[in-house]
């Protein structure tokens, strides 16, 4: 924050959304880059077990606690001053809500859970290749 009263955050984001962006719309495929390669939205997915809670021989059942990170590249969206810390560059909960998120399914459970976007998720823009600078009319001064 540069401003002591703070008005230089406000509505500050790093996330532009085209107004006939649909978020319920799976983002385009990438082009493939080798002959047999299919087009395919790749997503990454990291799975970290933190703890095991309970185990039941019985059942044969366990109980976890673990952190779900997944990666996936939008084309549709554009942004703008990214960090190269990641955990700098932070999408707010309303505009999480506003893009496509994956969702994994753990058919492997009792009613087959899938990932939630809630409050406890975050989502954070990982920055690659160059950047471009605006014109002066893209600034509005």
């Amino acid at each position: 924050m540069d401003c002591p009263d703070r008005s230089d955050e406000m509505s500050c984001t790093f996330l532009e959304i085209p107004s006939w962006y649909l978020p319920d719309i799976i983002p385009p495929a990438r082009k493939a880059t080798q002959r047999n390669q299919r087009n395919r939205n790749k997503i990454e997915v990291d799975l970290d077990v933190m703890a095991i809670l309970d185990v039941d021989v019985v059942n044969l059942t366990f109980e976890t606690q673990f952190r779900l990170r997944l990666s996936w590249y939008d084309s549709r969206l554009s942004f703008i001053n990214l960090k190269d810390d990641q955990y700098k560059n932070w999408v707010t909960q309303n505009e999480s809500k506003s893009i496509w998120v994956p969702k994994v399914r753990f058919h492997n459970t009792e009613t087959m859970l899938t990932s939630v976007n809630d409050e406890k998720a975050y989502i954070t823009i990982e920055k690659f290749g160059n950047y471009t600078l605006n014109s002066v009319q893209h600034l509005g001064i």
